[in-house]
């Protein structure tokens, strides 16, 4: 009876689980996603100089200069599949992200976790530094294929 039930316990799966404290790590994605039915807000900044002409003391090191801001949703379709939408200063781009983790780590079995990250970024400005833009050249496009491992 104990072997029964010792052997039923190995059949078990035993993913890791946090990797990653967040499905973002300062500016880059990381092999999280938002679980199921959470809709995560973040407000992303770069900030200026912290230290020259236009640092310093009087711009609390660069905290007043901030040089781009990013807004964005994230939300978790699935404990495994996220989708998210941001905004930025810069051009004003709009993006879209697709997130899947398509391998997930198990304790005795599978050592990485994988997740593919699709983006496509969009500015609805036309002209840019006075350049002017056909709409075609405003869209960009991104996939990632993102692998980690928790060694602990």
């Amino acid at each position: 009876m104990l072997a029964d039930l010792e052997e039923e316990a190995d059949k078990e799966v035993s993913y890791v689980r946090a990797t990653w404290k967040s499905p973002v790590l300062i500016n880059a994605y990381t092999t999280e996603t938002e679980r199921k039915g959470v809709l995560d807000f973040q407000i992303s900044h770069r900030f200026g100089d912290i230290g020259g002409q236009a640092g310093g003391g009087h711009t609390l090191y660069g905290l007043d200069r901030a040089s781009n801001i990013r807004f964005s949703f994230d939300y978790g379709v699935t404990d495994d599949f996220q989708i998210g939408i941001g905004r930025s200063k810069t051009n004003e781009h709009i993006d879209f992200i697709l997130k899947y983790k398509f391998l997930k780590q198990k304790k005795k079995s599978v050592p990485i976790t994988a997740v593919i990250l699709s983006n496509a970024a969009f500015t609805p400005k036309k002209n840019i530094d006075n350049l002017i833009f056909k709409t075609a050249h405003r869209f960009s496009y991104v996939n990632q294929l993102i692998i980690g491992s928790k060694l602990n």
